[in-house]
């Protein structure tokens, strides 16, 4: 998917589109993708058996095979509603294989969790300065 978008083409069509991956990466990915399709004004033809991506992809029109209906739907973008909770610092052990500086987490630090449908999708930890910035 990666190498279609990265060539430039102005048209071009996957077949089993997000068949293979876990249904929260399918939508995420598909509104990226869907982004990055109409920023470039390129033409993306997905045959896909999931519908749960289309709120996500929004497209301009969708054929359902089992009735050979054309439709053109109006979707809004999903609301994505993450919880954010104070949390411990045991919680970063979740994410912090995926950090890109340090694997550490001050023990000073206040931490806070983000979850969407009750899935850990963050991780934030703040150090308050203990003097005012010059």
């Amino acid at each position: 998917m990666a190498r279609l978008l990265a060539e430039h083409q102005d048209v071009f069509a996957v077949d089993e589109f997000t068949s293979i991956v876990d249904r929260n990466v399918a939508r995420i990915g598909s509104a990226a993708i869907a982004k990055t399709v109409r920023r470039r004004k390129q033409r993306l033809i997905i045959a896909s058996c999931h519908s749960d991506i289309l709120e996500w992809l929004q497209p301009d029109w969708v054929l359902t095979p089992l009735d050979g209906k054309l439709l053109t739907p109006e979707l809004l973008r999903p609301r994505i509603d993450i919880v954010i909770r104070k949390c411990s610092r045991n919680e970063w052990n979740r994410f912090r294989r995926f950090h890109y500086l340090d694997t550490h987490i001050h023990r000073a630090a206040y931490c806070w969790l983000g979850t969407w449908n009750d899935v850990p999708v963050s991780f934030a930890s703040v150090l308050s300065m203990p003097h005012p910035a010059e």
